[in-house]
């Protein structure tokens, strides 16, 4: 021990040529402090040297503790002794306070009351068992001084009953304690400030349980008044200058006997650390100060990574052993290992010894406190000049990791925000304002040129959908439509306006293109969820395609609901016509199946998609045929009809075998109808498909057309 009292001097050497050094290094760069013009590599390597400079100083009090060393060993026994005891009584405080909350959730009266709000019973059953839940938590209260308040919340988070009026009706599902608690969880929260009350505590919340069930109804939530955790520090025996307080494991004070310590963190908080944390919603403060302490933050074995850590257990597990220490596990902690350190307090200017234990509750470090000036008096002087020397260097170091830190974190928490409106698709607020020379400058250059670029392409993706269906964009951007076309099973559907050109006469060209955008809007809506492609818009006509480019099982199917949809959709439409005094439009539809081939059509100048067969040409006529049968709008093929044989939703009326314009062979027309409007008007018209259909479709067109149905969209 003589020989390290000895040889003490030359760290304290060391700790004067380094700050020289850096003294020297700041006049020499002064001129250039600007952290827009370095490089990152700079700023990496001033952190690597602010975060190896720490360690260097406090080396320099390694000597001056080994000499005291036999000293503080016994005062150092002694806070140890009494943290862990005052840890052990606080948790005890939240094991009863638990216990009270698993006793109040299994209580007769709050069970009935949350059941027959969860069963959406009578209000005024409701309200008797209301009352009876109000008794149970007032007594609660009532019963315990350290409770501030007790109060139920229903399934989704909404307040039932309270001893706090203010509570009652507002809603609590964004607090973890009813999320944990709504999976059947036990839950002890951090130190939170109450968004209603804006006192701070502890919430404490058990879910509510049918009896014999898992089936939740509801969740206990008692919050711990902060002052019980502060009566429990306060009662404590200590010697002049001393203090007890208590850390989260965030590094952040949570509760002190002084008060300037309460809500500052031991080390500074990175910006990813204060959104994890949310100082706002947990302690109602928009910022936390730091009280730049490592030495301490480090003995007490805090994480390394910023949390959120509940105690929650699951419900099955409550048993007085099991509600001990859920975290520890988690944790990866040995509360034996926790001790004692000597540190110098930010606010008394004194070194002060710490006695340490580790809650088994929470993830919470206890401290207590006395200044080292009690039992080493000769030496304070000594003490006093080298941790005045040390701190004043420490302080330039934590001011200049501070600047490092702000310099780097802010130009990438930038792009990080820019970058998230970009996945949104928020191409205008997607701009990142960052004036640099440096990498993150140029980075924050590229970033905004690729934003313009993805801008232009959107752009230029939404014009080429309106020139074409967004389903036929999809396919071509993938490379699923092939040149020239393929063959595909198809059912077509062609609508057009009678008397097109007797109204065109009495409107002028603006008012034709009114009247044509109103009538395919209303059209194309009631086509859509079918999932027909709209081909073209030939004049006042209207051609659909069913089963392609996507192929579609039950395109018959979709191709009679949608034309049905259509005429629903005309009637509403001539409504509105007649109404504005308008003259109302009659169409015909005409849908015929068959194999087509579909694919893009034209030259190598101009390109479109289509669909070419037989199928088009029967749709177009059968079109044509419905001015001959002005009772049935909408005519289609044999073959369309036989797809219908399992649809019951649909009556067919045969028209028989009728001549088509361009057609050899008569081709046999079938008129469908819903079926309850066929009920509805004693039709009796209405033919068996299972009888007048009863012939198969050719082996080739039936081998590969399974039997789907498609509900109605809703």
């Amino acid at each position: 021990m003589a020989e390290d009292e000895s040889k003490s001097w030359w760290p304290l050497l060391n700790l004067h040529f380094e700050c020289v050094s850096l003294r020297l290094f700041v006049n020499r760069w002064r001129w250039s402090w600007n952290p827009a013009r370095w490089k990152i590599a700079p700023k990496l390597s001033a952190a690597l040297l602010a975060a190896s400079l720490l360690p260097m100083s406090l080396t320099a009090f390694y000597n001056l503790r080994q000499s005291l060393y036999t000293v503080k060993m016994a005062e150092y026994k002694n806070l140890e002794l009494l943290a862990k005891s005052v840890a052990a009584r606080l948790d005890q405080l939240l094991i009863d306070t638990q216990r009270v909350g698993i006793q109040v959730a299994s209580a007769r009266d709050i069970v009935q009351f949350a059941g027959s709000v969860a069963a959406k019973e009578p209000q005024e059953k409701q309200n008797y068992w209301r009352i009876l839940a109000a008794e149970a938590i007032a007594n609660v209260r009532n019963s315990n001084p350290d409770y501030f308040s007790v109060f139920l919340l229903d399934r989704t988070g909404r307040c039932l009953v309270s001893t706090n009026p203010s509570n009652i009706g507002k809603s609590y599902a964004f607090r973890n304690y009813f999320q944990e608690a709504r999976q059947g969880k036990l839950y002890i929260s951090e130190w939170t400030v109450g968004s209603t009350t804006g006192q701070p505590g502890i919430f404490l919340s058990v879910p509510v349980v049918a009896k014999g069930t898992r089936n939740l109804l509801g969740v206990v939530v008692i919050k711990l008044r902060s002052e019980a955790v502060g009566r429990l520090l306060t009662s404590l025996n200590q010697k002049e200058g001393g203090s007890a307080f208590l850390v989260d494991q965030n590094g952040i004070v949570i509760a002190h006997t002084d008060r300037r310590w309460v809500y500052r963190s031991l080390l500074p908080l990175s910006p990813v650390q204060l959104r994890a944390i949310d100082p706002k919603v947990q302690f109602g403060l928009d910022r936390i100060e730091s009280l730049n302490l490592p030495v301490l933050a480090r003995s007490l074995q805090l994480p390394s990574a910023p949390t959120a850590a509940s105690s929650a257990v699951p419900l099955p597990s409550i048993t007085p052993a099991a509600t001990a220490n859920p975290n520890q596990s988690t944790m990866g902690l040995d509360p034996s290992s926790f001790g004692n350190i000597a540190y110098r307090s930010p606010f008394t200017g004194k070194t002060e010894i710490v006695g340490m234990s580790a809650l088994d509750m929470r993830p919470w470090r206890l401290a207590i406190t006395e200044p080292e000036s009690v039992f080493v008096t000769p030496l304070n002087a000594l003490a006093h000049r080298t941790t005045a020397s040390v701190f004043l260097v420490g302080g330039a170091v934590a001011l200049l990791a501070l600047a490092l830190a702000r310099s780097i974190v802010r130009p990438l928490h930038l792009l990080t925000r820019a970058a998230q409106e970009l996945r949104m698709g928020q191409f205008d607020r997607a701009h990142v304002d960052i004036q640099g020379t440096d990498e993150l400058g140029l980075l924050a250059a590229t970033f905004n040129q690729m934003v313009s670029g993805l801008r232009e392409r959107e752009r230029e993706l939404n014009i080429f959908g309106r020139m074409v269906s967004p389903v036929v964009r999809e396919q071509l951007l993938r490379g699923g439509v092939e040149l020239g076309g393929q063959t595909c099973w198809v059912s077509v559907l062609f609508s057009d306006i009678r008397g097109f050109s007797t109204l065109s006469e009495q409107l002028d060209p603006q008012g034709v293109v009114e009247f044509l955008n109103e009538y395919m809007t209303a059209m194309t809506e009631a086509v859509a969820p079918w999932g027909g492609y709209i081909n073209n818009f030939i004049g006042d006509a209207i051609v659909v395609v069913f089963g392609a480019p996507v192929p579609q099982p039950d395109a018959e199917w979709c191709a009679v609901s949608a034309a049905l949809a259509m005429r629903d959709r005309l009637a509403e439409l001539n409504e509105h016509r007649r109404a504005r005094g308008q003259v109302p439009i009659q169409s015909g539809i005409g849908i015929g199946t068959g194999q087509a081939v579909a694919g893009q059509i034209g030259s190598l100048d101009r390109l479109i998609y289509t669909v070419i067969g037989d199928a088009v040409n029967i749709a177009a006529r059968l079109e044509t045929l419905t001015k001959q049968f002005p009772d049935y709008p909408i005519l289609i093929n044999e073959t369309t009809a036989k797809a219908l044989r399992n649809y019951p939703e649909v009556v067919l009326h045969s028209l028989g075998p009728q001549r088509l314009k361009g057609r050899h062979e008569p081709v046999e027309v079938y008129a469908p109808m819903r079926a309850e409007s066929v009920v509805s008007s004693g039709s009796v018209r209405s033919i068996d498909l299972a009888s007048d259909l009863a012939g198969d479709l050719p082996s080739d067109l039936t081998s590969d057309r399974p039997q789907h149905r498609q509900s109605a969209p809703s």
